[in-house]
């Protein structure tokens, strides 16, 4: 298992190698079963390894102590994990939590961004503006809300059935 930070220290990536395509399979149906999805297979000539990116998987590797098994690793984790700066989540995934987010009833984008700890801009720009473009979601015309007027989001049928589905969103 390899541990890796990038220049401001914070977690970047986890690799447990394994050669062999097959072990790479049963090392990815592991992690799954433990609530942790793997991104894609690194492969270079004679070597591979299954990654893992993104600070929920990085959780979830606190959570079942998979870093605590070699000392050094252990250090370099928990030394990454306590450098974010922001939080930060898989490809697809901020998008799949807001679907999540949003089964329960429409919410404006502040509290979306509040729930995921996103910064707003970051939630309006490129993750609402995404799954509204898709037909995932649909925006209210701006409502007043004490001195303030907010557009909030709700699913739509597709939407809903994406939530449902639990995928990740590109």
């Amino acid at each position: 298992m390899h541990v890796r930070t990038d220049k401001g220290n914070e977690l970047g990536e986890i690799l447990i190698g394994a050669e062999i395509k097959e072990e790479r399979d049963v090392i990815r149906q592991l992690l799954l079963m433990c609530g942790i999805e793997p991104s894609k297979d690194k492969t270079i000539k004679h070597q591979g390894s299954v990654l893992m990116h993104g600070r929920t998987n990085f959780e979830k590797v606190a959570y079942w102590k998979l870093c605590d098994l070699h000392p050094k690793k252990k250090e370099r984790f928990y030394f990454g994990m306590g450098n974010f700066k922001s939080f930060q989540y898989r490809k697809g995934e901020a998008k799949k939590l807001i679907l999540k987010s949003l089964v329960d009833g429409a919410k404006d984008a502040k509290l979306l961004a509040e729930e995921l700890r996103i910064n707003i801009g970051t939630i309006k720009s490129e993750h609402l503006f995404t799954l509204v473009k898709n037909g995932l979601l649909i925006q209210s015309k701006p409502t007043k809300t004490g001195r303030v007027y907010k557009k909030f989001y709700s699913l739509t049928e597709s939407g809903l059935k994406a939530a449902k589905e639990n995928k990740n969103i590109y």
